[in-house]
C-alpha cells in the first residue's frame, strides 16, 4: 500500500503542508486572543473592585461624618444645659448668707455639688479626647470607628441625663436652703 500523500503531486503536498501550518498558526493566534481576552476581563474585574472600594470608603466617610456632626450638635445642646445648671448654682453660691454657709445642709450641698461638677468636667474631657480622635479617623473610618462614635456619644447622652437630674435635685437642695436660713 502506497501512503496517501505519495500520490499527490508536490505543489499539492506544499500546498497542504502550508495549509497545516497556518492552521497551527491561526490555533496560537487564537490561544493568544483568549489570552488577551481574559486578561482584559481580570483587569476590568480589579478596576471595578477598586471603584467599588474606593465608593464604599467614600459612603464610609460621609457617613462617620454625618453622624459625628449630629452627634456633635445634641452633645453641644447637652453641654450647654449643663453649663446652664452650673450658672444658676454658681449665682445662688454669690447670694449665700453666713448663717447658711455653716449648716450642715450647706456643706453636703456643695460636696455634692463639686462631685457632679467633676464628673461634667471628666465628660468634658473625654469629649474633647474623642474629637481629636475624630479628626484623626475621619479620612477612613472603619465601621468600628463608627460604631465607637455611636457608642461614646450615647454613653455621654445617658451621662448628661443623669447630670441633669443631679443639677435639678441640686437645685431643690439649694432652694431648701435658701427658703430656711434667710
Amino acid at each position: 500500500m502506497t501512503h496517501p500523500t505519495k500520490s499527490l503531486s508536490n505543489p499539492t503536498r506544499f500546498t497542504l503542508a502550508a495549509l497545516a501550518g497556518l492552521g497551527l498558526s491561526l490555533s496560537s493566534c487564537s490561544l493568544f486572543a483568549v489570552k488577551d481576552q481574559q486578561d482584559q476581563m481580570l483587569a476590568d474585574m480589579a478596576r471595578r473592585q477598586q471603584e467599588m472600594k474606593a465608593k464604599q470608603a467614600e459612603q464610609a466617610k460621609t457617613q462617620f461624618t454625618e453622624q459625628y456632626s449630629s452627634h456633635e450638635d445634641a452633645y453641644a445642646m447637652m453641654r450647654s444645659k449643663i453649663e446652664m445648671y452650673e450658672s444658676q448654682y454658681q449665682d445662688w453660691i454669690k447670694d449665700v448668707t453666713p448663717a447658711q454657709k455653716h449648716t450642715n445642709e450647706f456643706a453636703t450641698t456643695t460636696k455634692t455639688h463639686d462631685e457632679i461638677k467633676g464628673r461634667a468636667d471628666k465628660m468634658e474631657d473625654e469629649h474633647g479626647a474623642l474629637v481629636q480622635w475624630y479628626e484623626k479617623t475621619k479620612e477612613s473610618p472603619t465601621t468600628d470607628d463608627t460604631s465607637k462614635l455611636a457608642k461614646t456619644y450615647g454613653s455621654f447622652s445617658q451621662r448628661a441625663q443623669l447630670l441633669f437630674s443631679n443639677y435639678v435635685d441640686l437645685t431643690t437642695r439649694t432652694m431648701s436652703i435658701s427658703a430656711k436660713h434667710k
